[in-house]
């Protein structure tokens, strides 16, 4: 990486395949802000990194503030672990597994103006791994997150809902998340849901103005724009000015049971699977839709769940 390649400001650069964290807050209310991070010679590799070691960790630290951050060509971005009360705002970069992770979290979180874009590498193994394998924000179990003014591309998921890998315990799930003008462009999966919830404890999401585009090109295209996959039973997904466009599979895929669609002003557009919306058994959908489609793109709904309109196809 040259001199040519950096911005004005303050970097910290570390070498590619560091098994450290440039920056670990384990005190409550610290704040990292206005600073950029690099990894030097990443360019020489590829694959999966040696060890997730995020740019900054949060480790068991409530109220930390982290703004006005480039994440130029790290592997990990940033993870709240077992922290909660954070603000993280004004988040740049080309983070390539992930940009935002959280988990652990017993409390609400703060996450507006995210813009992940290739300002380092627009081709090459490391941005084909990116599309492979990269998530933009990774929620585990996280309670009302709140996320706001973001932007992620060309990542294999853009926004992840899963369960954390650090309980066995059930309802370990993102929950009450909120999400708010957001583009998933060039991404495989705009939203994945993979979060198990049950009839006591749903694993829920809020979206208003949210747009997905599938990748045209690239190592791995395979996916739908809305993804609620059949662990995630009991999901239910309100959304509000939503719209799908350009999915290589299916627009809305909604394959758990007990899971429910409530959505207005949604538009599905140009999907390349079978039908633009799937609903598996024992799902249930209400919409206010509707299709644009290419004559060849197949049906506007399909599956055995139960699809209630309040408007006409």
């Amino acid at each position: 990486m040259s001199k040519s390649n950096f911005l004005d400001g303050s970097w910290i650069i570390t070498p590619a395949n560091a098994t450290f964290s440039p920056v670990t807050i384990a005190g409550d209310g610290a704040a990292v802000r206005n600073v950029a991070f690099a990894v030097q010679g990443q360019g020489a590799t590829s694959g999966p990194p040696p060890a997730d070691n995020p740019t900054i960790l949060v480790n068991r630290a409530n109220c930390p503030l982290i703004e006005d951050i480039m994440l130029y060509n790290p592997y990990g971005g940033i993870y709240l672990n077992n922290s909660a009360q954070a603000v993280l705002r004004r988040i740049f970069g080309q983070p390539l597994q992930y940009g935002i992770k959280i988990d652990g979290s017993q409390d609400t979180n703060c996450v507006e103006s995210v813009h992940f874009w290739p300002f380092w590498q627009t081709s090459g193994a490391l941005a084909n791994y990116q599309q492979e394998e990269g998530i933009g924000i990774d929620l585990r179990r996280c309670d009302n997150p709140h996320l706001s003014n973001i932007f992620v591309f060309n990542y294999n998921t853009g926004l992840n809902l899963a369960e954390s890998p650090l309980s066995l315990e059930p309802g370990q799930t993102p929950h009450k998340v909120h999400l708010t003008n957001a583009d998933f462009d060039n991404c495989v999966t705009g939203i994945n849901i993979d979060a198990q919830g049950t009839a006591e404890n749903l694993a829920s999401i809020q979206l208003a103005n949210v747009t997905t585009q599938a990748p045209p090109a690239g190592p791995k295209l395979a996916g739908s724009g809305i993804m609620v996959t059949p662990r995630a039973t009991y999901a239910v997904i309100q959304a509000s000015n939503l719209r799908v466009s350009q999915s290589i599979e299916r627009c809305i895929d909604i394959e758990a049971e007990g899971a429910q669609f409530f959505g207005e002003n949604v538009m599905l557009q140009d999907w390349h699977g079978d039908v633009g919306f799937f609903l598996g058994p024992k799902a249930f959908a209400y919409l206010g839709i509707g299709f644009v489609t290419f004559p060849q793109s197949g049906t506007g709904t399909g599956g055995d769940g139960q699809f209630t309109f309040a408007a006409s196809k």
